[in-house]
């Protein structure tokens, strides 16, 4: 027999119950509805970092594409795309996107698309042995690169340096004549002009030297010692020369692309070369698309992206 006050303690255990179910309910309903936005900022977070890798293999493609192409640089992997003839944008356009892009976005949902959007054009000056001296004439010092409108690239080598220092000097033809002068020799490379001068000391350090400019924005350093920054400033008015002296005192290689120059040297010997008018820095459009993100940019080769 059921007593009035065991009827009421039933419906307060009932009524419990309910409080209890409900409360359950609204928490699963809570992390139902937060979880969504969870899903889809990881999602969202996912298909950026997939665009910033694809975008920096297509970039790191084009310059090794363009490097061969122009015989600027040596061929360590198989680019079956690079042996296109027709010139560069034909590479780009007809066998880089066909032959290579196509094939590699098979297996994804992105779609990528390049083209050659501009280029500037130009001259190449090369060096490609390291156990020659640099230009260095009986008369005097040599411009290797004469009233270029820009340096796209200036990528230098020293394998070996003796106690006398080898000369490269940056300057504008203009009338006031600014330049800069880097001095290398086996104990230290010094830096003159165009900005604060500095002195890294070499002393024991005996790995390779290596001199990289973008623009006219660049660096030197060892495989043991960070040298210093080194930067051009604006572009030179009206242009640039790029001048060796006393060459005969170092050994290395070296790469100069200039934007139309007035002259670069034409050399004799089969370890130097030099060619005018073919691209230096082509300029790319490329477009890549998900159905998370859509991409654009223009990119330079050697002048940066833009969005």
């Amino acid at each position: 027999m059921v007593t009035p006050d065991g009827e009421r303690g039933q419906l307060i255990l009932v009524g419990a119950l309910l409080v209890a179910a409900t409360i359950l309910g609204s928490i699963a309903l809570l992390n139902s509805i937060h979880e969504s936005p969870d899903v889809n900022t990881k999602q969202d977070a996912q298909s950026l970092a997939e665009t910033e890798r694809t975008i920096d293999q297509v970039q790191t493609g084009l310059e090794r594409a363009f490097l061969v192409n122009t015989s600027m640089d040596e061929v360590n992997e198989s680019l079956p795309y690079a042996n296109q003839t027709g010139g560069f944008d034909t590479l780009v356009e007809e066998a880089y996107v066909r032959e290579y892009l196509n094939l590699s976005t098979t297996e994804t949902a992105g779609v990528l698309n390049v083209t050659v959007v501009g280029n500037q054009t130009g001259g190449i000056a090369r060096q490609n042995t390291t156990v020659a001296g640099f230009e260095d004439y009986p008369s005097g010092p040599v411009d290797v690169v004469e009233g270029a409108a820009a340096v796209p690239r200036f990528y230098l080598l020293v394998n070996d340096t003796s106690s006398s220092p080898f000369i490269i000097q940056i300057s504008e033809t203009g009338p006031t004549f600014n330049s800069m002068q880097l001095e290398i020799s086996n104990s230290e490379v010094a830096k003159r002009g165009f900005g604060t001068d500095w002195t890294c000391d070499l002393s024991g350090d005996d790995s390779t030297i290596e001199i990289d400019f973008v623009n006219g924005e660049g660096e030197v350093r060892t495989d043991e010692t960070y040298c210093g920054n080194l930067n051009f400033g604006p572009p030179l008015d009206p242009d640039y020369t790029i001048q060796f002296q006393d060459g005969g005192n170092a050994d290395g290689t070296y790469t100069i692309t200039a934007v139309d120059p007035t002259d670069v040297e034409d050399f004799p010997e089969d370890f130097r070369w030099s060619r005018d008018g073919t691209v230096v820095n082509p300029i790319f459009g490329i477009e890549y698309r998900t159905p998370n993100v859509a991409y654009n940019t223009t990119y330079g080769l050697y002048n940066g992206t833009g969005s």
